[in-house]
């Protein structure tokens, strides 16, 4: 079994702000709203993705898939 992690985003916080998290409160993320999840296996980003609904369900249609690690690109 892997285990797969889908990002949305990270961003920076200080440690003050880190102890002072509350309901409500939002966490500026470094990525645009709307851009693709990483898709991270094993705390490996393998791809990107964008979200989609299946059955009334989210999913993630992958959009680009990394080349595997020492493959010759030329």
């Amino acid at each position: 079994r892997c285990q797969v992690e889908l990002v949305i985003g990270t961003g920076v916080m200080t440690l003050r702000e880190c102890l002072t998290l509350e309901r409500q409160h939002v966490i500026k993320l470094v990525e645009p709203a709307g851009g693709d999840l990483s898709i991270r296996v094993h705390g490996i980003t393998v791809g990107t993705g964008e979200v989609v609904v299946v059955d009334n369900a989210a999913a993630l249609r992958v959009t680009h898939i990394a080349p595997p690690v020492g493959a010759d690109l030329s």
